[in-house]
């Protein structure tokens, strides 16, 4: 009698273990539903895209003309970053950096400030290229407050497009010289086509200059 249960037992023990391996059919709905849930079925395409994108534009650029720019007196000084600001320079995060880190370390001249402010200018585009479209924005604001006039009126004049308190920076380099009547009138009325409809009308009758 034990040995029949014995018997038994090992069947059934050999038709549990047989059912555990038996291969998966991949028709099966069982396969299907496995296939769908592994993570490897599910590329993030617009996630690997953008994080491309980052690594083009943060890709750091050993010949970048600004990277082992050497400030220069006078004349001298201006010539030189005209030159790159004509030939321009990439709309990366690196040109910002450099940029932003010639403009606070001391040893530019007014006559270099002038066209780099330029070049950091001309690296804010509606895209946000850069990342760096906010940083850009306050440097030029925070430069037309800048005590040296021309590098001021550079600032005002360069910053980027309407944005709030835009008419304010204008106003703020009219009242310390940086900008006079006239400039100050045309930089308004360069702000009506980016502005709000509510301010284009204010902007329209503030760019008329007061009749003589």
């Amino acid at each position: 009698m034990e040995l029949l249960i014995l018997a038994i037992f090992l069947v059934i023990a050999f038709v549990f273990l047989q059912a555990e391996q038996k291969p998966v059919n991949p028709s099966s709905p069982a396969a299907s539903t496995d296939a769908v849930a592994s993570p490897r079925f599910k590329p993030d395409n617009a996630a690997e895209y953008r994080a491309k994108i980052a690594i083009a534009t943060s890709t750091t650029d050993e010949q970048h003309p600004l990277r082992f720019y050497k400030p220069r007196p006078g004349l001298e000084g201006r010539n030189a970053m005209d030159e790159i600001y004509f030939k321009g320079v990439p709309a990366t995060t690196q040109s910002v950096d450099l940029a932003r880190t010639l403009l606070h370390g001391g040893t530019l001249s007014s006559d270099e400030k002038i066209p780099l402010l330029r070049i950091l200018a001309r690296l804010y585009d509606r895209n946000n290229t850069t990342g760096a479209n906010t940083d850009i924005a306050s440097e030029l604001k925070n430069f037309a407050f800048d005590p040296d006039k021309q590098v001021a009126a550079q600032a005002a004049i360069h910053y980027v497009g309407y944005q709030p308190g835009t008419d304010l920076v204008l106003k703020k380099a009219l009242e310390n010289g940086a900008l006079d009547t006239n400039a100050y009138f045309q930089e308004l009325a360069h702000l009506i086509p980016s502005s709000p409809l509510e301010k284009q009308k204010e902007f329209s009758q503030k760019s008329a200059p007061p009749a003589a």
